[in-house]
């Protein structure tokens, strides 16, 4: 990209570009709101699952081939965020401190 004034009033002209623009910027607002509302060892890989939902979407809506790599990838992200969604879900005692075998220091100490 360059910062040409040029280039620059070329990009912010363009309505595709600016429409672009926009969804970059509601998505980066609605991160802050996902950050709020669950931590970010949750909200981290599911955004990062983006990645995959496009390779999917330029598969099925524009029509290019996705290799061998790219379908492994894409299965991996989908799995990853799933595995974290499972993990992190409600009564999962895995992390909880309900369920911690380490010891606490007493207040007695």
């Amino acid at each position: 990209m360059s910062l040409e004034r040029k280039v620059l009033v070329a990009y912010a002209r363009h309505p595709t570009w600016r429409l672009g623009f926009a969804a970059d910027v509601a998505g980066a607002v609605l991160m802050l709101f996902a950050l709020q509302a669950a931590p970010l060892s949750l909200v981290q890989p599911i955004a990062g699952s983006g990645m995959a939902v496009l390779a999917l979407f330029s598969h099925y809506y524009l029509h290019e081939e996705l290799r061998r790599i790219e379908w492994v990838g894409v299965l991996t992200a989908g799995l990853g965020a799933v595995g974290v969604g499972v993990v992190a879900a409600p009564g999962n005692r895995l992390f909880s401190s309900a369920g911690s075998s380490c010891p606490r220091k007493s207040a007695d100490m």
